[in-house]
């Protein structure tokens, strides 16, 4: 896979991996860039340095763009959240009411129907 150029040394994949290894757990996701700075890279030539820059920039874009998409999407789950919180309020609020109504609803239909069903007028009999 690794190609051999002249007059470069050759380095193996593990070299490289073993410096700028992503992290698995989600926890360590942030990438600190004075590492990379501070770190001293074995860097022999001006493509190596060119590659190393590009990663470090690659990584920093990354890194602030996620960081950016997740707050947004956390502002926006923290909002909607709290109107699904005064939606369910208002739904209590408004199942109380017409079970209230319901009630009031069935004691009128009762008295309706003794009203209808009485005989106002007297029995005469003559």
């Amino acid at each position: 896979m690794s190609k051999v150029v002249h007059g470069e040394a050759e380095e193996s994949e593990d070299e490289f991996d073993s410096k700028f290894q992503i992290p698995q757990d989600a926890g360590e996701a942030e990438i600190d860039e004075e590492a990379f700075e501070a770190e001293p890279l074995a860097v022999e030539s001006l493509l190596q340095k060119k590659l190393v820059e590009e990663n470090i920039n690659l990584w920093s874009s990354l890194n602030s763009t996620i960081k950016s998409n997740v707050n947004s999407a956390s502002k926006q789950l923290t909002n909607t959240d709290q109107l699904l919180l005064k939606s369910q309020i208002t739904m209590q609020s408004l199942s109380q009411s017409l079970r209230s109504t319901k009630v009031t609803t069935s004691e009128l239909s009762k008295k309706f129907k003794n009203i209808a069903c009485d005989n106002f007028i007297p029995e005469i009999r003559i």
